[in-house]
């Protein structure tokens, strides 16, 4: 049958607000139109006018126009591959687009479920009223949790990850407190609402927290201040940059600071060393005193990097004589001290620094300068006697060393420093403890050099593993 009516009204909403009593009722635009079509209504199921459906109409059931027949489908009809029965409790409808009203009155904004365009300068985007009323989500502008709390959780206290509700796949929190450098991630945000024990509410991990204290009381906040986790104070926020070992998290600014203010809140986490940056590496538990240094080759800093230092034994010469080597000029008035062979010098004792890593090997070598330029190889031997004691403890005197003839390549240059490495040792001592040495040149097995070479200096080769000690005696 042919619809001899106009289509319905879609340019008007079927249900509308009352802005007097705030309640919805029927659009009058659409009464006017389903009074002028109540004339061809039929009574039985087949079609005697433009309505078709079940005999009996059931209250609070829908009636929808279809536009390809023209007709209104009564409660039972279908739209599309959509049914509508006697059960449904929905209407589903696929607009091209929903333009909302930007200037909204009559809002209900603590009714769960409430979408609608919030025109604060702040906003100006679509706000939803989340689960109990009291939380509302500006929609691209703030991100929250929902959590389960462990422990009760007051509205603008910081909150912590506490675990999950089993499979469920929702979160637990708590007040963040007892955060260490290495569990400063666990931080959430910033509760924005009140959550009872065991109770369910939300958490804002990004945007605005309104409503609530920012005075900051004795630390009297103010607008655009940074605040960080509060490590003293459950759930508490501080504007003091928190010291090591605590954990220095910024949680929020401070938009309005008011009895009744709000916090912009965006956690930045920064934790141990090591866990955030991605050029550092730490091997292991770090030591007490400990190096950290810059590995060229790797890239990054490393921990407990093997460091070493040279303790002096200088060559002091006092006196002139027999088997002492002399002070001669080495450069305009520049001396150092020659060595002939058979002659000798006991080094003033020297202590092992605090910086030396304990137990570690100790390289014995010196520092030799040529004394003239030469065609063919030239040797040099030297004799080394040592000893050395803990604190407390009686010295030990290794065994005399002689080495073996050390090579002056053809050639060098005059006045070019050499180094030349004597002996190594192992001692079980500690930081604290003393070396002494001998040095003596004694003949080569090959052809000695011309003239006698210059030696400055005795050294040991030590490892280091900290930058120093607590105390005299001990790491």
């Amino acid at each position: 049958m042919t619809s001899i009516f106009q289509p319905p009204p879609t340019y008007a909403l079927p249900v509308i607000v009352d802005e007097i009593t705030g309640k919805s009722v029927f659009n009058p635009i659409w009464l006017r139109w389903f009074l002028d079509l109540s004339k061809g209504l039929s009574a039985s199921g087949t079609p005697g006018g433009i309505i078709y459906g079940p005999p009996t109409s059931i209250s609070g059931h829908v009636v929808l126009w279809d536009n390809t027949t023209g007709t209104l489908l009564k409660d039972g009809g279908s739209l599309g591959s959509a049914a509508f029965t006697s059960s449904s409790s929905y209407l589903q409808v696929n607009p091209n687009f929903i333009t909302f009203d930007i200037t909204p009155t009559g809002v209900p904004t603590t009714t769960p479920g409430t979408l609608y365009w919030d025109s604060a300068d702040g906003n100006q985007t679509l706000s939803l009223v989340m689960a109990g009323g009291a939380t509302t989500l500006q929609v691209g502008e703030e991100q929250f949790y929902r959590i389960k709390a462990s422990s009760a959780i007051t509205d603008g206290q910081v909150v912590m990850f506490t675990g999950t509700v089993g499979a469920s796949g929702a979160l637990k929190g708590a007040p963040a407190t007892g955060l260490l450098p290495n569990t400063a991630m666990y931080v959430m945000g910033v509760a924005t609402e009140n959550i009872a024990l065991n109770g369910w509410g939300y958490v804002t991990a990004f945007g605005l927290v309104r409503g609530i204290n920012t005075t900051g009381g004795a630390e009297a906040w103010v607008d655009g201040q940074i605040l960080y986790y509060d490590p003293t104070v459950a759930g508490g926020l501080t504007k003091t940059v928190p010291v090591a070992p605590n954990p220095k998290v910024v949680v929020a600014a401070v938009v309005h600071a008011a009895t009744n203010g709000s916090l912009f809140v965006r956690p930045a986490y920064g934790g141990k060393l090591g866990d955030f940056e991605g050029d550092v590496y730490i091997n292991g538990t770090p030591r007490d005193l400990g190096l950290l240094q810059y590995n060229a080759t790797n890239s990054r800093w490393e921990s407990d990097s093997v460091a070493w230092l040279d303790i002096d034994f200088p060559i002091l010469i006092r006196t002139a004589g027999a088997g002492i080597p002399t002070l001669t000029t080495l450069h305009g008035k520049l001396t150092m001290p020659q060595w002939a062979v058979n002659d000798f010098n006991v080094c003033e004792s020297q202590e092992f620094i605090h910086s030396w890593k304990e137990g570690s090997t100790v390289y014995w070598h010196l520092h030799l300068t040529t004394n003239g330029l030469e065609a063919v190889n030239k040797y040099v031997r030297f004799e080394l006697e040592y000893g050395y004691a803990d604190v407390n403890g009686a010295w030990t005197f290794p065994a005399v060393v002689t080495t073996a003839d050390f090579t002056i390549p053809a050639n060098t240059p005059t006045k070019t420093m050499l180094i030349l490495s004597l002996a190594n040792f192992t001692p079980a001592i500690k930081i604290g403890a003393h070396a002494i040495a001998r040095l003596k040149r004694v003949a080569s097995a090959g052809a000695a050099p011309a003239a006698d070479p210059w030696i400055p200096m005795l050294q040991m080769h030590v490892q280091l593993d900290t930058i120093g000690s607590r105390s005299i005696g001990t790491k």
